[in-house]
């Protein structure tokens, strides 16, 4: 019998969403805890770094004047660090026609460039927090094959000052706040006893932020499995649960993060440095592609 049968239908048209779905909604915790700093006027920043004398005991004895030998320089342990700025770009193409004129599904006409302008910002986003939270070591640009780098997380955190504009040797990371051991092996007492030589460096009990991946913040439920009655559960209606370590010195709360370009993990005062930005979320537009 003849007739048409949906399965023969022609020029039926695609039942298209008018949606694009993200499946990748990873934060960037480290980039939108540091605070904006001010834009950068060259391509080398500084800033000074002090620390108290040690105390003192005993006392003056009465009506003694003071002498040549009790002057001290209140400078002295004064030091300057450097870091160097690094220009993140992303370059991405949409032609006149795929512009103005296809008509895309969850995009519609004339949105393509509004899209991947959107797009490109958060991935340039991502690749800030992958480079300030790895090992990466600064240097200067050649003006031929090298380009800028800032210094990331990792090399910073380090019981070495460094070869491309080293730390000065009294600020260097002391090697007791630094846990060398893997993801598999570290015990709660080593934390606790990086913990406590924070403390002895810093003086203060103050909130952690530990920026960690996946395989360690699994290590501390491991941890509150064990009794730990310190470390409770919270669970929250974003991307990643989260979970609060109290040692004997600190909180810490454990955040995971996703762009990781070593494995290294780190502790974080939120508040406490910052980012300069230069010519914020800025694009250009040209009617060609440079030759």
């Amino acid at each position: 019998m003849a007739g048409l049968l949906e399965i023969n239908q022609v020029g039926k048209r695609e039942d298209f969403a008018d949606v694009i779905a993200m499946i990748d909604y990873k934060n960037t915790p480290f980039s939108s805890m540091c605070p904006k700093g001010s834009e950068p006027v060259n391509t080398i920043y500084d800033w000074q770094m002090d620390a108290y004398d040690d105390p003192l005991l005993g006392g003056v004895i009465d009506g003694k004047d003071v002498v040549d030998t009790d002057y001290v320089n209140p400078a002295a342990r004064r030091a300057k660090a450097h870091g160097r700025i690094q220009k993140f770009r992303k370059a991405f193409m949409v032609s006149d026609m795929a512009q103005n004129v296809s008509d895309v599904a969850g995009v519609g006409r004339r949105g393509e460039m509004q899209r991947a302008i959107k797009k490109s910002i958060v991935e340039l986003k991502r690749s800030m927090e992958a480079t300030f939270c790895s090992d990466q070591v600064s240097q200067a640009d050649d003006g031929s094959t090298k380009a800028y780098l800032t210094r990331g997380a990792g090399s910073w955190v380090s019981n070495a000052a460094g070869t491309d504009l080293p730390t000065p040797a009294a600020f260097v990371t002391p090697a007791a706040s630094i846990i060398t051991k893997t993801t598999a092996t570290t015990l709660e007492d080593d934390l606790n006893a990086a913990m406590e030589s924070v403390y002895q460096q810093t003086g203060q009990q103050k909130d952690f932020d530990l920026l960690c991946g996946t395989a360690l913040k699994k290590r501390f439920f491991f941890f509150c499995g064990l009794g730990a009655k310190r470390c409770f559960y919270r669970a929250v209606t974003q991307v990643q649960p989260r979970c609060r370590q109290q040692s004997d010195h600190q909180y810490g709360r454990l955040l995971a993060r996703r762009f990781r370009l070593s494995e290294i993990d780190h502790v974080v005062v939120p508040g406490q440095g910052c980012a300069g930005w230069c010519l914020s979320s800025e694009y250009h537009e040209w009617s060609r592609v440079p030759d």
